[in-house]
């Protein structure tokens, strides 16, 4: 297991610190808008107009990007330890997510045919992913041992509340009045498409003190951590047997395949079951990321205790039953409740499970290791969209299409390592 070095606690200045959680603000304006609650609605309401056909659309699209990814993340990571290129290949695949994102601008209804809005959503999709995958990489470096479960925690809380302030802009300037601000107006969806605009130039913004403050100060021995042309291996197999980190990441290669499914059909599932309105999304989105960064910030002060690995542990076990209230409960209200004390794990699990690796990962193979990370996290990522969509399709029914989402997270949570040394 990878201890910290040194160099690592030299570089862990509050600036760094706090620029390297201004990426987690800029970014998760993404994930929170385009993949998880306005694009999809806006999708499955304007663009397909057919909200079965819109969830197994969405779906494919989403399992594909995940394979792409599941495939790349190792390649990348491993180039980037070998080349020292983690700070290119970040910059470039964050700049792509922002181009691509602006773009949906053009998704105007009726003009734009189907295929080529999931094409370019997918791209996007999968530039994100990758630059997500390095960004990980620079944990071990940044966040000494002791503080790291604190500090991921409240990065990642900054994540949900970045993602909460960029809907609640979108919903207080483009989407609630009715007269949209900066003379954008309600004909062809245009202020809809306005919030993608507004997504990009987020992400853009906020990710300044990132590049600038963070990656400009890394020093010749914090690059050598990052990116040593005789790295080591991360080590998959030992005396013959899966290693115990081999058995985390094949453990959260299911639930993190259930995670993220319900992160891609949230926005569909509440549009088609519980007939929200682009609006009502938006609200949804905004609680839902209030009590995530709550879960979040509090989780991480919790792991500094109790450890990483119980933390993964009883948030698997909370999103599995609290799953399975949104298939039973029928009401709304109860779609509410189970839906919004969930995102009190979501930011615990992923916070925790990221901190994990960043323990298991080899000194000189920080990139590597969270390249198979993100191949954990996608390997079997387009088996649930998929699954979902398949369901979905052969039983018409929104909430029965959810089954296979308990079941990677039953598998995740069966496979996952008794015990894990000093996590």
């Amino acid at each position: 297991m990878a201890k910290n070095t040194k160099s690592a606690q030299k570089i862990a200045s509050k600036k760094e610190i706090w620029a390297w959680c201004s990426f987690d603000w800029a970014n998760s304006a993404y994930p929170t808008i385009i993949v998880t609650f306005v694009f999809p609605a806006y999708f499955a309401a304007v663009i397909v107009r057919d909200n079965i056909l819109a969830q197994v659309y969405w779906t494919w699209m989403i399992g594909a990007a995940a394979i792409i990814v599941a495939i790349c993340a190792p390649i990348l990571g491993r180039l980037a330890d070998r080349k020292k290129a983690l700070r290119k290949m970040l910059l470039c695949f964050s700049i792509i997510t922002i181009l691509l994102c602006a773009s949906l601008w053009y998704a105007v209804p009726g003009e734009r045919e189907i295929w080529l809005v999931l094409l370019i959503v997918g791209l996007s999709n999968i530039a994100f992913e990758l630059s997500t995958c390095l960004y990980n990489a620079l944990i071990p470096t940044i966040l000494p041992d002791k503080q790291r479960g604190a500090l991921s925690g409240i990065a990642w809380g900054c994540g949900y509340i970045g993602g909460l302030c960029a809907l609640m802009l979108a919903l207080t300037l483009l989407i609630n009045p009715q007269v949209p601000a900066f003379g954008f107006t309600k004909q062809n969806g245009e202020n809809i498409r306005a919030v993608f605009l507004l997504t990009s130039i987020w992400f853009l913004l906020f990710s300044i003190p990132f590049f600038i403050m963070l990656l400009r100060k890394q020093d010749a021995e914090a690059a050598k951590t990052l990116g040593n042309t005789t790295s080591t291996r991360l080590k998959i197999f030992e005396r013959g047997k899966l290693s115990i980190t081999a058995k985390f990441l094949l453990a959260r290669m299911f639930y993190s395949d259930g995670v993220n499914t319900i992160f891609a059909v949230g926005g569909i599932f509440a549009t088609s079951v519980h007939g929200f309105s682009i609006k009502d999304v938006l609200i949804f989105g905004i609680l839902m990321n209030i009590t995530a960064a709550i879960g979040a910030i509090g989780g991480g002060m919790i792991e500094n205790r109790l450890g990483a690995f119980r933390v993964v542990r009883s948030s698997i076990l909370a999103v599995l039953i609290l799953g399975a209230g949104l298939i039973i409960l029928p009401d709304k209200i109860s779609f509410w409740i189970c839906a919004l004390t969930m995102g009190l794990f979501f930011g615990p699990l992923q916070s925790s499970s990221r901190v994990i690796l960043s323990r298991l990962a080899p000194k000189n193979a920080a990139a590597q290791s969270f390249g198979w990370y993100a191949l954990s996290g996608k390997a079997t990522a387009f088996l649930g969209p998929l699954t979902v969509s398949a369901t979905t399709a052969l039983l018409l029914d929104n909430r029965l299409g959810l089954l296979p989402i308990l079941l990677f997270l039953a598998a995740g949570l069966y496979l996952l390592p008794k015990s894990i040394s000093k996590a």
